[in-house]
C-alpha cells in the first residue's frame, strides 16, 4: 500500500517495494534516506514497515529511525 521514493544514494528494487543502497560506504557514518507517500484511497488500519541491515564492521551497532 502506498509508494516508495528512493532518496540521494539509494534505489528501489523489487518492483519498486525495496529500498537499497546504490554503494557501500566506508564512512564513519552514513544515512538511508526514503519517503513513504500513503495511498490516495483512504483506509483503514495500520501500515507496518519491514526495516533490515548488514553491517560488515563489528564495532558498528549504532540506528536511529
Amino acid at each position: 500500500m502506498g509508494s516508495l521514493i528512493a532518496g540521494a544514494g539509494n534505489q528501489l528494487v523489487g518492483s519498486n517495494k525495496y529500498v537499497i543502497h546504490i554503494s557501500a560506504s566506508n564512512a564513519a557514518t552514513a544515512s538511508w534516506n526514503f519517503q513513504w507517500k500513503a495511498p490516495t484511497i483512504q483506509g483503514t488500519g495500520d501500515a507496518t514497515m519491514y526495516i533490515a541491515g548488514v553491517m560488515g564492521q563489528p564495532n558498528v551497532r549504532l540506528s536511529s529511525l
